[in-house]
């Protein structure tokens, strides 16, 4: 025996080394072969979708389509209900301020007129106008006609009528004693 032959390295060393090499092309073979597997699904996926039939791309599209226009229809017939609540509370008040509106009626009151309760609502005869009912007392026929030319000449007022008018007695003071009081209704449009 020549002494290249002979082997220093013990056996059970190299039994080692060989099993982690075979361990080690084990595992490359195997991640290969999973590599080749995963790529062979990816091209079936991918080739499945872009040879869809055009037609049923088609329907897809035609459903998603269908689907968005029916929610487009609810939103728009949601916003002409809106509108339509709109343009009726619109009429009611013509867009008036309530403010303004009492504002400009304590500008036309004189100091021996008042008002009891008022009603705006919507007119009988046009629904463009809106119709403002006026209930008071005033202590002479003066003092609620000077109230009523008023009404009359402001512009913010389209129609004044005088719906009733009635005499009520009420007690007063002692120095005054009965207090004779007149009782109306007057009707506008705005």
């Amino acid at each position: 025996m020549a002494i290249n032959e002979v082997n220093l390295i013990p056996f059970e060393f190299l039994s080692r080394r060989n099993s982690i090499r075979h361990l080690y092309l084990w595992t490359g073979c195997l991640l290969i072969c999973l590599g080749i597997v995963f790529g062979v699904y990816t091209y079936q996926v991918r080739m499945d979708l872009t040879s869809q039939s055009p037609f049923k791309r088609l329907q897809e599209t035609h459903t998603d389509t269908g689907s968005i226009v029916a929610e487009i229809k609810k939103l728009q017939d949601g916003l002409a209900q809106v509108d339509k609540q709109q343009t009726f509370v619109n009429t009611l008040t013509k867009n008036y301020s309530y403010a303004l509106l009492i504002s400009k009626l304590a500008e036309l009151l004189n100091d021996q007129t008042w008002l009891t309760a008022f009603d705006v609502g919507n007119s009988q005869t046009t629904s463009a106008d809106t119709r403002l009912k006026l209930n008071g007392l005033s202590f002479s026929n003066e003092y609620l006609g000077n109230f009523l030319n008023n009404l009359s000449k402001d512009p913010f007022f389209k129609t004044t009528t005088l719906n009733s008018v009635r005499e009520m007695i009420q007690p007063g003071s002692k120095e005054t004693g009965l207090v004779k009081l007149i009782v109306f209704e007057i009707e506008c449009t705005l």
